[in-house]
């Protein structure tokens, strides 16, 4: 409630029938190569969240290896199970990761493993800031009919304390890492891990990004995180607002944040901390039993 409260306070998120306009930052222009970030989106609610073990989605990805299937999880005191969800948000399976714990769960990110799709999960919130290391579990895509799967602990180290954060993404083209904190201000961090990643990583602090009203952001608290298929798109999502910076896929991932921030439509979610990006949107998705489920159709 205080959060819905906060975002009431600072106003509502941005109707997707109404245009949009860029947040500030340098200009870039257009990849050489791929589509870049949407410039808006319209919005259906495709369904809701059906598993009724589901009830703190935090994180969500869309498939890379099984079309028309979604992975989400719970937040912190979860447990270690991946959900599966079909595109209406109907249970479709669920796996345990193997190996894993599970301090505080909040992201998950799709991007290469091990020759393979992988999947990751950020086990990067710290409420109280008393962990200067956190883990991301990296696994294999789990297959249809699998119950079960290992997971690899990633440990990564911040260079300047402990951060409480919520996003995690993966370039899909270099397999980079990237955390961007959570604060209760208009700004974030953003740390990176430089592929191939290890089981012990040192983090690298990339960029601070503004995420002041000044620059078209209703509510600045990042609460997840995605990137599209191809790596030209990055999106952070916060309780009001979706966010977006297209990348030359040329360059380093963490480039993409020097460029121009685009504020694009989203919808008002009780405790909204997960998006997942495709080919053509994004998905956002609230905590809570039952969540809607929405999918946003993107223009280019």
């Amino acid at each position: 409630m205080l959060l819905l409260g906060l975002l009431l306070a600072c106003g509502a998120p941005r109707d997707p029938d109404l245009p949009t306009g860029d947040g500030g930052g340098s200009e870039t222009g257009t990849p050489p190569t791929g589509r870049g970030c949407p410039v808006t989106a319209t919005v259906a609610q495709v369904g809701t969240v059906g598993d009724a073990e589901l009830v703190e989605a935090s994180g969500l990805v869309v498939s890379r290896t099984r079309p028309g299937l979604l992975w989400s999880h719970n937040d912190s005191g979860g447990g270690t199970d991946l959900y599966a969800l079909d595109a209406t948000g109907a249970p479709a399976a669920r796996v345990d990761v193997d190996e894993a714990t599970a301090t505080d769960w909040e992201d998950l990110a799709t991007g290469p493993w091990q020759g393979g799709q992988g999947l990751f999960v950020g086990d990067i919130g710290d409420n109280a800031q008393a962990r200067v290391e956190v883990v991301a579990w990296a696994l294999p895509e789990p297959e249809e009919g699998q119950e079960d799967v290992d997971a690899t602990g990633l440990r990564l180290r911040y260079p300047d304390g402990a951060h409480d954060a919520e996003a995690l993404l993966v370039d899909p083209l270099s397999g980079d890492l990237l955390i961007v904190t959570k604060t209760l201000s208009t700004s974030a961090g953003v740390y990176l891990a430089r592929a191939p990643l290890a089981a012990e990583n040192d983090l690298v602090h990339v960029a601070d990004l503004d995420l002041s009203a000044d620059q078209g952001v209703v509510f600045g608290v990042v609460t997840g995180g995605a990137t599209s298929p191809d790596g030209t798109c990055l999106y952070l999502r916060t309780y009001g607002d979706v966010l977006a910076w297209s990348r030359d896929p040329s360059r380093p991932v963490e480039e993409a944040f020097a460029g121009q921030m685009t504020v694009l439509p989203s919808r008002a979610e009780d405790q909204g901390e997960a998006i997942a990006a495709d080919e053509d949107g994004y998905w956002t998705v609230s905590e809570g039993k039952g969540a809607p489920l929405y999918r946003f159709t993107g223009a280019w």
